[in-house]
């Protein structure tokens, strides 16, 4: 049976669209299931990049490892990073974005207190898990983030007796001026009172900032048993160096 010609093109033309179909399918089962998209949310430039880039490089790592051993389910681990630029507003922004745009299934990340609390509202709205994976001073919790560090009943204040049992209870606390180490350093003073210690002064020092000289002076002046240091990031390369200079050892 021969077919009229005009009926001749959309018979071709289903065939070419039959193939493209069924290769179309092949290529995608070839493929495989797409990955898992994992998000790593840290502060990649900035102050605080020295501190995050161990913890976002191990995450890195672990999703490697994961993927070596076959992925999850069958499906491997795509890694999304994106930069916090030790700015917490910017934390809030990437990881909207992360979530939003990237589609990851969970974000590893933050670092300091504030750009935690900053990246709440944003995991909390869209019902994404936060793994938040360095201490904190507690006094927070939400059904969005899985708190892995500790806080400063099981740290800070542990050392601190220990730390009095061997050279004396009047202490020095120097910190960066931002939630952790202020709510931490209110924990501490209570405890301090609490057990017959005195905190002889506390001094905070603007996040990032190099400038240490006076604030370790002021706690050398003071004469403490031991000094508490609550600094975060590259404030603590010029604060260490300030002791040395000052004939101060470990």
């Amino acid at each position: 049976m021969k077919l009229d010609n005009r009926y001749t093109g959309p018979v071709v033309m289903g065939r070419v669209i039959a193939v493209l179909v069924i290769s179309g399918c092949m290529l995608a089962c070839n493929a495989g299931p797409e990955p898992i998209k994992v998000g790593i949310l840290h502060s990649f430039s900035g102050p605080l990049a020295s501190s995050e880039k161990a913890v976002a490089e191990a995450s890195m790592l672990a999703v490697e490892e994961l993927n070596a051993k076959g992925g999850l389910n069958g499906r491997r681990l795509k890694i999304v990073a994106g930069d916090g630029q030790s700015d917490p507003k910017i934390f809030a922004s990437e990881a909207r974005r992360l979530i939003e745009d990237e589609g990851v299934a969970v974000v590893f990340g933050c670092w300091t207190s504030a750009s935690r609390k900053e990246v709440r509202p944003v995991v909390e709205s869209n019902d994404i898990l936060l793994f938040y994976p360095v201490q904190y001073e507690g006094l927070e919790s939400s059904l969005a983030i899985v708190y892995t560090g500790s806080t400063p009943n099981q740290q800070i204040l542990p050392a601190v007796d220990w730390a009095s049992e061997q050279f004396g209870s009047r202490l020095f606390v120097i910190g960066s001026d931002y939630v952790f180490p202020r709510a931490a350093a209110a924990v501490l003073a209570d405890h301090v009172a609490a057990v017959g210690g005195e905190i002889i002064g506390e001094e905070f020092v603007p996040l990032g900032s190099m400038e240490v000289e006076d604030l370790v002076d002021a706690a050398l002046e003071a004469r403490p048993d031991f000094i508490v240091n609550l600094i975060n990031g590259d404030t603590n390369t010029a604060f260490f160096s300030a002791l040395e200079d000052r004939g101060v050892d470990a």
